[in-house]
């Protein structure tokens, strides 16, 4: 009973300024936490972006592959041994209550990824089943697998086994930071590295501020773009209504190195409904000018 007690005081004391939060929240937008838009992404984005992550922190993401089918075997595999382990744990709670929390935080985020406007399930938003879930496999492994192995393996095999595997469960994160910090130390990091301060295409936009100020402004790195320049343009979406852009014309700004990923993938989908003319082109990125194909409007600058 005391146990009890003190996981509900501790419930309440620690959610307590979320419902603080959602209140002030309803009283001035009559929302809790805000409306949210559509989301951009499909479940299918989604289970890449869910295998990718997990597979990273096992041994290395499988989109090395670059194949959606691998992909979606390795969400099944890892959806069946969380409901094995499950099912084999079932006696030991503590292990029982960590595999059920990484089965419905994950189907908690899909459900919300799908039907609201987020970032692909990627590293952050599954942070919090990280822990768990090492825990959860290791749990599985020394209960389950080591006990029917270890008689069947001799001692040095044992050794050069153990070995081989930690060379390969750290192979991936060590060379990643090596990697990281290599282009840290070349390049810098996030908006204040090198490729951004001096980007020409930034250096185009500000020139042209009056000029672009004059219709909406698309782009695949909004951020980085209201962060150097202070414009602030629509994030660039996978997904279009047949009518955009809204006001009939649109600037379309396109880094190569954009915090969305580039634009020719979207670019090719976009050019069954409007018409994309460059405006001008950079080293590292590109200016577009969007025109909805059933709207005739003059360009920009003719008269």
């Amino acid at each position: 009973m005391k146990r009890r007690n003190e996981i509900y005081t501790f419930l309440f004391i620690s959610s307590f300024p979320l419902y603080l939060w959602g209140i002030r929240n309803y009283i001035l937008s009559r929302t809790f936490f805000g409306r949210s838009s559509n989301s951009p992404d499909s479940f299918i984005e989604h289970s890449l972006g869910f295998s990718n992550t997990v597979t990273g922190w096992l041994i290395f993401p499988v989109n090395y592959f670059q194949s959606k089918i691998l992909l979606f075997l390795v969400t099944f595999l890892i959806i069946i041994t969380l409901l094995i382990i499950a099912l084999k744990q079932i006696e030991n709670l503590r292990v029982l209550f960590l595999a059920a929390f990484i089965f419905i935080y994950s189907l908690l985020l899909f459900v919300t990824g799908i039907n609201t406007s987020m970032d692909t399930i990627n590293d952050r938003l599954l942070s919090p089943i990280f822990i768990p879930s090492i825990v959860v496999l290791m749990n599985f492994f020394h209960h389950q697998i080591y006990p029917r192995l270890i008689d069947k393996i001799s001692k040095r095999f044992r050794t050069w086994l153990v070995a081989s595997g930690t060379i390969v469960w750290f192979a991936y994160p060590v060379t990643s930071i090596l990697k990281l910090g290599l282009e840290v130390h070349r390049e810098g990091l996030g908006y204040q590295s090198v490729h951004w301060q001096t980007s020409e295409t930034l250096a185009y936009i500000r020139r042209a501020r009056e000029e672009l100020h004059q219709l909406p402004i698309y782009t695949n790195d909004p951020e980085g773009l209201y962060f150097l320049t202070h414009i602030q343009a629509g994030r660039l979406s996978i997904q279009f209504h047949p009518n955009w852009p809204a006001a009939g014309r649109a600037y379309l700004i396109c880094f190569k190195q954009g915090y969305l990923g580039d634009c020719l993938e979207i670019l090719d989908r976009l050019r069954q409904n409007p018409d994309i003319r460059p405006v001008a082109e950079f080293s590292d990125g590109t200016i577009y000018l969007v025109t909805r194909r059933n709207l005739q409007v003059p360009r920009p600058g003719n008269h």
